[in-house]
C-alpha cells in the first residue's frame, strides 16, 4: 500500500501544477449550473434532470478519460512508468494510486451535481451518484488504457479526446436516434440510474456497468504487464 500511496501523493501534487486538468474538473459543473438557473426545462419541454444528467455524463465521458490518458502517457514518456515496475510497482498497485486518485476528485464532482438536483428526492440522488462512480471507474480504466497504447502524451491527448467525445456524447445523440440508442445501450454511460426505475431494470443497468468495469480492467493488466517495460 506504500506504492500506492506514493503514487496517489504525486498525483495530487501534480494535478495543481496543471491548470487544463483543473480546468476540465470544473467547467462542466459550472456549465450545468448556469443552464439550470437560466432555462426553464419544464416549459421547453425537457425533464427537471435535463441539465444535470447530460453534463454530468459528458464529465465522466470525457474529463476522466483524456485527463488520466494524458497523465499516464506522460509516465511512460519520462519513463516514470519504467521505473515504477522494476521497483516492483504491480499493475493493480499503478492503477489503484493513479485512479484512486482521479476517482476522489470524481467524487467531488458528482456530488456538486447531485446538488443541483433541487426536486429529486435523496434516494434518487444517492442512486446517481453511485451510477456516476461506477462510471467513473470505468472512464479511469478507458483513460488508462490509453495512457499505454499510445506513443506519447501528445497522442493520448487526441486519441483520449476522441475516446471521450464519443462517451460523453453519444447518450445525448442517442436520445435523438434509436438506432445509436441501441449501439450504444452495452456502454456505461448509457446506463446511468437517475430515477425511479423498476428493480430488474436498475439490476440490468448495474449489470452492464460492471461488465464494462471488469473488461476494460483486464484490458488493462494486460497492456500493464506487455507495454510497461517497453516505455
Amino acid at each position: 500500500m506504500n506504492s500506492v500511496g506514493a503514487i496517489f501523493i504525486k498525483q495530487s501534487q501534480d494535478i495543481f501544477k496543471n491548470k487544463g486538468v483543473l480546468i476540465q474538473f470544473i467547467i462542466f459543473p459550472v456549465i450545468a449550473f448556469l443552464m439550470i438557473n437560466v432555462v426553464d426545462e419544464v416549459s421547453m419541454g425537457m425533464d427537471d434532470n435535463y441539465f444535470v444528467t447530460m453534463f454530468a455524463t459528458m464529465f465522466v465521458g470525457m474529463s476522466l478519460i483524456s485527463t488520466v490518458s494524458a497523465v499516464i502517457a506522460e509516465d511512460r514518456e519520462k519513463k516514470s512508468l519504467r521505473f515504477l515496475m522494476m521497483a516492483g510497482v504491480k499493475s493493480h498497485q499503478y492503477l489503484l494510486g493513479i485512479g484512486g486518485f482521479f476517482l476522489v476528485c470524481a467524487i467531488i464532482v458528482s456530488i456538486l451535481f447531485t446538488t443541483m438536483m433541487y426536486n429529486f428526492p435523496i434516494i434518487e440522488k444517492l442512486t446517481f451518484l453511485g451510477s456516476l462512480m461506477l462510471g467513473s471507474v470505468a472512464s479511469i480504466l478507458w483513460g488508462a488504457i490509453i495512457g499505454m497504447i499510445v506513443k506519447n502524451e501528445q497522442a493520448a491527448i487526441s486519441l483520449g479526446t476522441t475516446v471521450g467525445m464519443i462517451m460523453g456524447f453519444g447518450p445525448m445523440v442517442a436520445t435523438f436516434n434509436e438506432t445509436i440508442a441501441n449501439v450504444f445501450r452495452i456502454f456505461y454511460t448509457m446506463n446511468f440510474i437517475y430515477t425511479e426505475e423498476a428493480f430488474q431494470a436498475i439490476i440490468n443497468h448495474l449489470s452492464i456497468m460492471m461488465l464494462n468495469i471488469a473488461v476494460l480492467a483486464v484490458v488493462f493488466v494486460w497492456i500493464y504487464r506487455k507495454r510497461g517495460l517497453t516505455s
